[in-house]
């Protein structure tokens, strides 16, 4: 029942992931407006567990379990971030 739980909280999780990236990509500009590679380093957890990439680089980080848990775990406090550094002063 546990692994069940598990595949299904993944699974959960990627699909939000993708939702979260499927908003994204139909504003894209506007999310690299206000910096790019501080856009880019907050969207790295939620792009790279919705398996919509397939670079080399997003492959090394799929192959780090331990990284994926920090990824997993990270997400509602990432959430916060991005919304304040969108709409912080």
């Amino acid at each position: 029942p546990y692994q069940q739980e598990e595949e299904n909280f993944e699974e959960c999780l990627e699909n939000w992931c993708i939702g979260f990236m499927e908003g994204f990509f139909h504003n894209e500009k506007q999310w690299f407006q206000k910096g790019e590679d501080a856009a880019a380093e907050l969207l790295i957890p939620i792009m790279t567990l919705s398996g919509l990439f397939e670079s080399e680089e997003f492959q090394e980080i799929l192959r780090n379990d331990a990284l994926l848990s920090q990824f997993e775990e990270a997400i509602p406090g990432l959430l916060s971030d991005i919304y304040l550094f969108y709409h912080g002063e």
